[in-house]
């Protein structure tokens, strides 16, 4: 029996002894299997122990995040250039108030009793007092400044008889005299171009005579001399020519008075001058010799004269040369017309019982 076991439990050790190879074997091999994970190479994630799997930083989820924009390259940016129209410039100065709506017409009025100064709409409509008053005297000769901001008039307020040349804003404020002639008259405001000096009539020598003078007063100079009354003196808008009354006649000349010279002659009073927008015609009132009225007058600068209206005083040219605007006394009573010069077409606009008369346009 001895004999017969001891093959058997050879045979049985040997089993075991190969089992306990393979089992060594086995071993072996996981060993080395997890040897980076039990101890990880220098500059690895250091992960938990025991997962089979190295997981990277950024664990991707199952919906992929929305990609975020490259970096912007960390730099100091570059203004880009600036155009020279945007470089700020030093604004204009303002006016000190604003102009009335354009196309409005100044006239004089006496419907207060005394001449007065007013101002409407070219339709007539909206007439109201535009130079402030308080006290009995006249208002009269106004005059719009090229840029429709101020107005020259002339007036007897400060002493009956003695008439100075004012200028006041359209807004009627800054009411400021200008001239200051004891025992004298001083009329018939005309603007230059640049709104900065006036033309004017004056009796402080004498007769009535032609002067300039700045727009405070300051460097009068007188620049026509003659033995005639010269009532009447009007700038050409453009500052080339200087209309004028001589006598009876209308003369022209040069703003520094030189190339003096008669463009219309023919014995009748003349008076009440208006310049185109142009600076082309003159429009002007003439004695008629049949009547103790006047007519109004359109002349070229060549002398051609024709009469548009056979009985009107003062005129005015609107800014765009298409109508005149015209005092008549051919209702009894002066009114202001607005006559078209296509058309021959006559409108009137005021109606009072009071006389109206010397308009001027606001620009």
């Amino acid at each position: 029996m001895n004999q017969q076991s001891l093959p058997l439990g050879l045979s049985l050790g040997v089993i075991l002894i190969f089992m306990t190879m393979v089992l060594g074997v086995c071993l072996l091999v996981v060993f080395l299997y997890n040897l980076p994970v039990i101890f990880p190479p220098p500059g690895a994630n250091n992960q938990v122990a025991g997962l089979a799997t190295v997981v990277p930083t950024a664990t991707p989820s199952a919906t992929p995040p929305t990609p975020l924009p490259p970096p912007t390259a960390t730099r100091t940016p570059t203004p880009p250039p600036v155009p020279p129209s945007v470089t700020p410039t030093r604004p204009a100065v303002a006016p000190p108030v604003a102009a009335p709506s354009p196309r409005q017409i100044v006239f004089v009025t006496e419907r207060n009793g005394f001449n007065s100064i007013f101002i409407m709409n070219p339709d007539g409509s909206e007439q109201r007092p535009l130079v402030p008053r308080n006290g009995n005297y006249y208002d009269y000769a106004p005059a719009v400044s090229p840029d429709s901001r101020r107005l020259a008039f002339s007036s007897n307020r400060e002493k009956p008889g003695t008439d100075n040349i004012y200028l006041m804003n359209l807004d009627g404020s800054g009411l400021t005299q200008i001239t200051n002639t004891p025992n004298a008259k001083n009329a018939s405001s005309s603007w230059f171009p640049d709104g900065r000096r006036l033309a004017f009539t004056s009796t402080r020598d004498g007769l009535w005579q032609a002067y300039t003078m700045n727009d405070d007063g300051s460097n009068v100079r007188r620049i026509i001399v003659s033995d005639q009354h010269i009532l009447n003196v009007a700038l050409s808008p453009d500052g080339s020519k200087l209309a004028y009354t001589c006598g009876k006649e209308i003369c022209l000349a040069n703003p520094d008075s030189s190339g003096q010279r008669v463009l219309l002659q023919n014995g009748l009073a003349k008076d009440h001058l208006t310049w185109s927008p142009d600076s082309n015609l003159l429009g002007l009132t003439q004695a008629n010799p049949n009547s103790n009225k006047t007519s109004l007058y359109v002349l070229d600068m060549q002398g051609n004269s024709r009469q548009v209206v056979s009985n009107g005083g003062w005129s005015a040219w609107s800014p765009d040369g298409a109508t005149l605007v015209f005092s008549s006394d051919i209702g009894g009573v002066a009114n202001l017309y607005l006559y078209t010069l296509e058309t021959g077409q006559v409108r009137q606009l005021t109606k009072t019982g009071k006389a109206d008369y010397t308009p001027v346009w606001v620009r």
